[in-house]
């Protein structure tokens, strides 16, 4: 059990002097230099980032829009000097050109002179893009060129949120002017609901007063029939009179009888005009005395055709007093002069004749008045029945306008109220709609703690690549003496094994001390460092044996698969299809995940497959180089004047 040990002894007694025991140091710290020189520098680029020069250049003219001055570019600029994502250096243009051609700047975001303008033009109503300018130059790196559209699209978000709240705040300011809007709306409703009810009670009065005013057009109605009867009895009377005049003279003591008889019914008939006309005038006088109680019926057609009825009635039937007074007062005359002078004929007859027309005039005036009266009932009782309906109506106005007044209150009270301080948080709020809350399982923290596993996984196979450079394969001595081929090849791999754990160990001290790995599973990591150490020594040593200098070359060309197909920086599903092909195949691929786990976190069969599948690969390994000791302990030509010698 022990024989493989003393040949690893033998093996390593062989380093005494100054230069092989340098050699056997510079084995062991080679993992260290390599990994660690790796992570440090690369350990927190990002959080540094700050420290990238990028020129800004601020051409911006402000602008002013509806009495409100726009700096668009100096907000911008401010915004910037608040976030420091990076190392902004505020200059001119000709100095960030200057200092992007040397190197100075890695990056220039330029301002255009009509960046407020642009941003402002939606308030115009000919909106049109603004733009931010940024020049890069490749030959400064193209890891700044990727940096940089992460930055622009930041940027581009900012700027765009920035915008849109300005808009929204201007929306919200202008939903309060509808609120006042609606506000006023509704106190006009309201006074409309008032004047409505106003409405309803005079349009009340003024169907009782239609319905007096009917009435009294109906008594004015008969008595104007009346009066039209009793004209025509008085033509008929003067007819007679004038017969009889014209008959002769002699008989003027009759015609005299005749003449005071129609004097008598001539002030009858005066008597019946004037109280028709003092009716017609009381209709006239109630008419305008309604029109003055209600101003809004005044104004509808059918009570102004009603006005005209009245008045042209009233003027008719005052006429016809007047003729009939006429009348009667030549009738009286008439009556007066056939009484006292019979020899006058020739001038009683003129005067006869005289009020004869008197007689037919006022006839026709008083079937005109009938008519007219006549006219003035209907049209009464049309506006009566008209004037029924507008209470309903007016009742119907009011209650629209309540509802109107009601629904605009409601509509006011729905549109929520803000002072400027309120629009502003609720515009950002509105710009920003989404906020976007992350959380990760096992956060690595920096870069250099997300790329520890692969970093250490390249440190420890380049261990094993050289180790072999140093070490003998295979110790002659030992191939040719009697031991079991396998303790001959466990006694060739210890050595290489044991100098790979002790540089795992120092690996692992220098990253989680200098650099602050703080693996969550520290004891795990170690474990899986020195599983990893030993399995890349024996492929390492099993290819050297097998394969000599071919066998190196062999496991340069396995490194340099494995850092394109371990998936050790990308995931592996964004690699060419071959490489993921051979990802399964490859050593590192579980050295990585295994990391993973140990370091950060994660799901533990990741990592007992990681375990599993490199114990596999070391006994197989192993196993092969067993298998090689046996056969190289048959001398062939080949081995003694072998073709290729390093």
């Amino acid at each position: 059990m022990l024989a493989p040990f003393r040949l690893a002894l033998s093996e390593l007694r062989r380093f005494r002097g100054r230069l092989p025991l340098m050699g056997l140091a510079f084995l062991l710290v080679v993992p260290t230099l390599y990994g660690s020189l790796y992570l440090w520098s690369n350990w927190d680029p990002y959080g540094k980032a700050d420290e990238i020069p990028v020129a800004v250049v601020d051409e911006d003219e402000p602008t002013t829009v509806d009495g409100r001055r726009v700096d668009a570019g100096a907000e911008f600029v401010t915004q910037l000097r608040a976030q420091r994502e990076l190392g902004w250096r505020f200059t001119d243009a000709a100095d960030a050109q200057d200092g992007l051609k040397s190197g100075r700047y890695l990056m220039i975001i330029t301002v255009p002179r009509d960046f407020s303008r642009k941003l402002a033009s939606p308030a115009t109503g000919s909106p049109e893009r603004a733009r931010l300018l940024i020049r890069l130059d490749d030959a400064n790196g193209y890891i700044v060129s990727i940096i940089a559209k992460t930055v622009e699209s930041t940027i581009q978000n900012q700027v765009n949120a920035a915008a849109y709240a300005t808009y929204v705040e201007v929306a919200l300011g202008g939903f309060e002017q509808v609120r006042r809007g609606l506000a006023r709306g509704a106190r006009g409703a309201a006074e409309l609901e008032q004047g409505a009810g106003e409405l309803h009670a005079g349009s009340t009065r003024l169907s009782d007063g239609l319905d007096q005013l009917s009435a009294g057009a109906r008594r004015l109605k008969s008595g104007s029939a009346q009066v039209r009867d009793g004209n025509q009895q008085l033509a008929g009377v003067v007819d007679s009179a004038a017969g009889a005049v014209s008959n002769g003279l002699d008989r003027l003591d009759g015609v005299a009888g005749v003449a005071g008889d129609a004097a008598d019914v001539a002030d009858q008939l005066a008597g019946g005009a004037r109280g028709a006309g003092e009716l017609s005038a009381r209709i006239e006088q109630q008419v305008q005395q309604l029109a003055q109680a209600a101003p809004s019926v005044a104004d509808d057609p059918a009570f102004q055709e009603l006005q005209r009825l009245t008045a042209d009635a009233a003027q008719q039937t005052g006429q016809v007093a007047t003729d009939a007074q006429d009348a009667a007062d030549r009738l009286g005359t008439l009556a007066q002069q056939a009484q006292g002078a019979s020899g006058r004929s020739d001038a009683l007859k003129a005067q006869v004749q005289q009020g004869r027309d008197d007689v037919d005039r006022l006839a026709r005036g008083a079937a005109q008045v009938a008519d007219g009266a006549a006219q003035l009932s209907s049209g009464l009782a049309t506006a009566a029945d008209g004037a029924q309906r507008l209470p309903p109506g007016a009742r119907q106005l009011q209650d629209g306008a309540g509802r109107l007044a009601k629904g605009l209150r409601g509509a006011r009270d729905r549109v929520p109220a803000s002072d400027p301080a309120d629009r502003s948080a609720q515009a950002e709020t509105i710009a920003n709609p989404v906020q976007l809350s992350s959380s990760n399982a096992h956060p690595a923290g920096v870069y250099g703690r997300g790329m520890a596993p692969f970093f250490l996984s390249i440190a420890l196979w380049v261990f094993g690549l050289i180790a072999y450079l140093m070490l003998r394969p295979v110790a002659g001595e030992a191939l040719a003496s009697r031991l079991p081929a396998a303790t001959v090849a466990l006694g060739a791999w210890l050595p290489a094994a044991g100098l790979g754990m002790v540089a795992a160990l120092i690996l692992y001290a220098v990253v989680d001390v200098g650099l602050g790995l703080d693996p969550i599973e520290p004891l795990q990591t170690i474990g899986l460092m020195l599983l990893a150490a030993m399995t890349f020594v024996a492929i390492d040593h099993c290819l050297r044996l097998a394969l000599g200098v071919v066998g190196d070359a062999v496991s340069l060309v396995l490194l340099v698969l494995q850092l394109a197909a371990s998936g050790g920086i990308y995931p592996i599903e964004t690699a060419p299809g071959v490489l993921q092909a051979i990802h399964p195949f490859l050593p590192m691929t579980y050295t990585i995940d295994g990391f993973r786990v140990t370091i950060s976190g994660g799901q533990t069969s990741h990592l007992v497959t990681s375990v599993l599948v490199l114990v596999g690969l070391l006994v197989a390994a192993l196993a092969i180089t067993t298998w090689t000791v046996h056969r190289q302990r048959v001398w062939t030509i080949a081995r003694l004047k072998p073709e290729l010698e390093l």
